[in-house]
């Protein structure tokens, strides 16, 4: 995920589907983008959907297409008709997209602000290069009233969550997202003292 991350906040990336011309072009376009964040954001999606049912659709998947071609589309409708979501519509501008987002996190008083945009490492994004809208599975640990992790889509270039523990919240549970989180200072140093609450892919993905 790290090399992945550092590869596809380059200007230069490339999405993950690509079409192929002709044989030559295999070999450029099967890189890391291509398996390590393909890899990435299966993972996201197999979390969010839980591992019974994303085996249960891969699975599924598998037995339809045994010892014939297939597509992208065809593994999103077996998950589909597994999960009942639209999952073609949540991974789309995942595989067809350049880039990922990084969420930037505002706090008031039981409540958060969250605004995605596009990650550059370079940190200059333009407005053309900031075009797309990905779903987001927040994995919010810290909301009020919710046991564990609270399964938001994230669907917008800015909303509001609501009912948010002041004292400990936390996004993208387990780093599962493939997606970066800009927390304010203060939160931040927080987190820092929280770490008892944290897993060991938390630790690694702040």
């Amino acid at each position: 995920m790290q090399t992945a991350f550092t590869l596809d906040s380059l200007r230069s990336s490339h999405p993950i589907e690509v079409p192929v011309k002709d044989a030559l072009d295999v070999d450029q376009i099967f890189d890391h983008i291509s398996y390590l964040k393909g890899s990435s954001v299966i993972r996201m999606l197999a979390a969010h959907l839980g591992q019974e049912t994303f085996l249960k659709g891969v699975s599924n998947y598998l037995k339809a297409h045994a010892y014939g071609n297939a597509t992208t589309n065809d593994l999103w409708s077996a998950l589909s008709q597994a999960s009942g979501q639209d999952v073609n519509a949540l991974m789309d501008p995942w595989i067809r997209k350049i880039g990922f987002p990084v969420l930037t996190v505002g706090e008031e008083p039981g409540q958060i602000g969250v605004r995605q945009s596009r990650y550059l490492s370079t940190g200059d994004v333009k407005p053309e290069e900031d075009a797309t809208t990905w779903w987001v599975p927040l994995g919010l640990e810290g909301r009020v009233g919710t046991k564990g992790v609270a399964p938001i889509a994230f669907t917008k270039k800015e909303d509001i969550v609501r009912e948010i523990d002041d004292s400990f919240y936390k996004i993208n549970k387990d780093n599962a997202g493939f997606y970066r989180i800009n927390y304010p200072p203060a939160r931040l140093a927080t987190l820092g003292t929280q770490r008892d609450r944290l897993s060991i892919s938390d630790k690694i993905g702040e």
